[in-house]
């Protein structure tokens, strides 16, 4: 089952932040992260129980953390019935 992935104001705020400041390093490097932001989404809608619990959140919140691949970030979800 897919889950449907909400992505906070906050959240997306930072990504397109995240993004800009990428693309102002070098031009086509905040596509690279968006395109890595997207693929850690994907994965954590296909399977967000392969998650590992995050650290950053008490563990009774149940919060899990997906890592995007060659970027210093991550994404922090919390399950709610089929809802990210």
């Amino acid at each position: 089952m897919t889950h449907r992935v909400i992505v906070l104001d906050e959240a997306e705020r930072e990504i397109v932040s995240a993004e800009g400041w990428y693309e102002e390093q070098r031009a086509g490097l905040g596509t690279e992260f968006r395109q890595a932001v997207d693929e850690a989404m994907s994965r954590l809608a296909e399977a967000p129980a392969l998650a590992p619990l995050s650290s950053a959140v008490p563990p009774s919140v149940g919060a899990r953390t997906v890592y995007l691949k060659r970027f210093p970030y991550s994404v922090v979800f919390i399950e709610h019935g089929s809802e990210l």
